[in-house]
């Protein structure tokens, strides 16, 4: 089929510039032609243009570079999400989730850290119980139970009453007087464990283990 214009250097550097043809072919289509080119026009239109293969890939160049509208809607898919603002409120939100955890975390790791845990220590480690054994192993002399229950109740966070009855549980385990073991004396508090035993004299509390 014959080109619907008239095949000058002028009408094909126009018809690349428009409508951006890639290859020869393209070309010859955009000019009219139908089906496959022939090498006997591919070599008119280099006869016409000697450097038409740079103009064509030159021409594949800015035809990648437009954007279509579908181009622009594949983008914004694969754009990542806008984060949302910050707000004061959700500031405070998320200071609040971390920071708490971590202060008593804090806390607990001082606790600890002050008085260590005694190996001989039948208690749960961490519990108030616990810690008023690891006070008394700390003080290898004794201590007098108002310091007792003073250090605890620093070491727990409660109040001096409510230490005072931790304090208590332990204070319980008295020595025999029937010489049987000392460690284990039915005298003691139901919660307060064996394996140990508190020498009383004078208000002074002393850790015993036999």
């Amino acid at each position: 089929m014959k080109a619907k214009v008239e095949l000058t250097a002028e009408s094909l550097k126009a018809v690349i510039e428009s409508k951006h043809p890639t290859s020869l072919t393209q070309l010859a289509h955009f000019l009219g032609y139908k089906g496959s080119v022939s090498s006997g026009l591919t070599k008119k239109f280099r006869g016409l243009i000697p450097d038409i293969d740079a103009l064509l890939k030159g021409s594949a160049g800015t035809a990648t570079g437009t954007t279509s509208a579908a181009g622009k809607t594949e983008a914004a898919k694969d754009k990542p999400a806008k984060a949302k603002k910050a707000t004061p409120t959700t500031l405070a939100k998320a200071a609040k989730s971390t920071t708490k955890p971590t202060a008593k975390s804090a806390k607990s790791v001082a606790a600890q850290g002050k008085w260590k845990h005694d190996p001989r220590n039948p208690f749960r480690q961490g519990s108030a119980y616990a810690l008023c054994f690891d006070i008394l192993a700390a003080h290898k002399d004794g201590l007098p139970r108002e310091k007792l229950v003073a250090l605890l109740a620093a070491a727990t966070g409660k109040d001096a009453k409510h230490a005072a009855y931790d304090a208590q549980v332990l204070l319980s385990a008295r020595p025999n007087e029937d010489g049987l073991n000392n460690n284990d004396s039915p005298c003691r508090h139901r919660s307060c464990r064996p394996g140990f035993w508190v020498r009383r004299e004078n208000g002074h509390v002393k850790l015993m283990v036999d």
